[in-house]
């Protein structure tokens, strides 16, 4: 996913070419090379969802990525898959500066394109 306005780059499994299906065995954790910044945003919260249910990253239900401002970072993000075997939809978002008093807009999130999961 990459997001111009916040310059927010997903990059699925560098092995897996950015092709749009992911295959992954059971119980087998699902690698996400993120990278994230470039930008005045210095704070990100990272959240997914595979088969319609959140899913953990890390051992948690969301992750807290921090960047120096104008700099870009990049995390290893491990996505928990408990699933049968099977195709599954994975989602991917974020939301910038999560901390930041909100103003009179809302909060923005950036929804990563989906990538199709097949679970063998």
């Amino acid at each position: 996913m990459e997001d111009s306005s916040q310059n927010v780059v997903f990059d699925i499994n560098a092995a897996n070419n950015d092709h749009p299906l992911i295959i992954a065995k059971r119980n087998e954790d699902i690698t996400i090379n993120l990278r994230v910044g470039g930008n005045k945003t210095r704070e990100y919260i990272i959240w997914a969802y595979l088969d319609s249910k959140q899913v953990k990253m890390n051992e948690y239900l969301y992750s807290n990525i921090k960047v120096n401002e104008n700099k870009l970072g990049i995390t290893n993000l491990n996505l928990e898959n408990t699933v049968q075997p099977g195709i599954y939809e994975l989602e991917i978002y974020c939301v910038p500066s999560p901390y930041e008093e909100i103003s009179e807009n809302l909060k923005e999130v950036i929804s990563g394109k989906r990538y199709t999961v097949k679970v063998e």
